[in-house]
This record gives C-alpha cells, sequence and structure tokens, in this order.
C-alpha cells in the first residue's frame, strides 16, 4: 500500500492527522506522482523524464489572468473557425454559379417578403440578418471569388502576345470561310 493511498484513507476517517495538501509546492508524494506520469510516458513511447514533468508543472503552475483566458479563448476561436471554412469551402464549393446566383435571388424576394408581411420587424430583421451572416454569406463569397477569377481569365487572355481577343477570333472566322467553299 503507497503512502498517498494510506493518506488518502486517513484524511477521510483522522482529517487534523493528516496534513492538508500544499498546492503550491512538490513533497514526496508529489514525487510519486511525477515517477508515475514519467513511467506513462515511456510506456506510451514518448522520451520523457523527471526533469520534464517537473518544468511542465512549474510552467503551468500560476493562474491565467482573465485578459489570458480571454485571449487564449479569441485564438482557440479563431482556429476552430478557420478550421471550419476551409473544411466547408473544401467539400462543399462544388455548387454550379447559376445555383447560387438563382438561390441569392430567391432569398432577396423571401427577405422582401419577411420584412413586408412579418408583425415583428425587430424579429424578422434579427432573423434575416443572422441568416445573411451565417449562411447567405457563404455563397455571396464563391459568386464573388468566381466572378474575381473571371475577370481575372478574361484580362489575362486580352493580354495575350501575337493579338488580341478579336484578331483571334475573326483570325478563326477567317479559316472557317476558307474551309467552307473547299468542302462544297
Amino acid at each position: 500500500m503507497t503512502y498517498r493511498i494510506m493518506n488518502s484513507a486517513w484524511r477521510k476517517l483522522w482529517p487534523e492527522y493528516v496534513a492538508g495538501r500544499d498546492f503550491e509546492g512538490f513533497d514526496n508524494e508529489d514525487s510519486a506522482v511525477i515517477d508515475d506520469i514519467v513511467s506513462l510516458g515511456k510506456n506510451i513511447g514518448l522520451e520523457v523524464n523527471n526533469e520534464d514533468v517537473e518544468e511542465l508543472l512549474e510552467d503551468h503552475k500560476d493562474e491565467l489572468s482573465t485578459e489570458e483566458l480571454e485571449q487564449l479563448q479569441k485564438q482557440l476561436q479563431k482556429v476552430i473557425e478557420e478550421e471550419m471554412s476551409s473544411e466547408e469551402e473544401k467539400g462543399r464549393e462544388d455548387v454550379s454559379t447559376s445555383l447560387s446566383r438563382e438561390i441569392c435571388a430567391k432569398w432577396g424576394e423571401v427577405q422582401s417578403f419577411v420584412e413586408q408581411y412579418h408583425p415583428d420587424t425587430a424579429v424578422a430583421s434579427r432573423s434575416i440578418n443572422i441568416f445573411n451572416d451565417n449562411a447567405m454569406c457563404h455563397f455571396r463569397n464563391i459568386l464573388k471569388r468566381r466572378q474575381k477569377q473571371i475577370t481575372l481569365d478574361n484580362y489575362l487572355v486580352r493580354q495575350r502576345p501575337g493579338g488580341s481577343e478579336a484578331e483571334l477570333s475573326g483570325a478563326k472566322g477567317q479559316k472557317k470561310e476558307k474551309e467552307s467553299p473547299s468542302k462544297q
């Protein structure tokens, strides 16, 4: 039976006899816990020693301030949002441009209808804003990215060396005309 188990049992039976645990420092009982952590770490294949565990515990001994906790929460939330948005965009961006435009137009109609006929304008407005921010914004962003890509593609096509797009299409038309009489 270990010292830790004996203290745990006696603490319940005779709390005045067993000294209270001091969380600020380490005693013999804590070194046994550190040894257990090192043993578990080695069992799962980690290269860990007592100094590593003590250093880790020392680094996390102080409590975080409210500002530090808020900053950590914001960082965590940002990472989660980035992961979720990248996963969503990878798996679902295959919706056609025409369908996205159609859905955005229909949403505009629904939005107008709700704003016009819903009895509680505040509730309607909040609901519309929430849906706009959480759902429709995604489809609008897809359309904007695709429009930018189309604009960029058109710009690059016009800038080709050796002739403009109009000259290239004119050359194709002349080629077709030359082929047509010879086939007849």
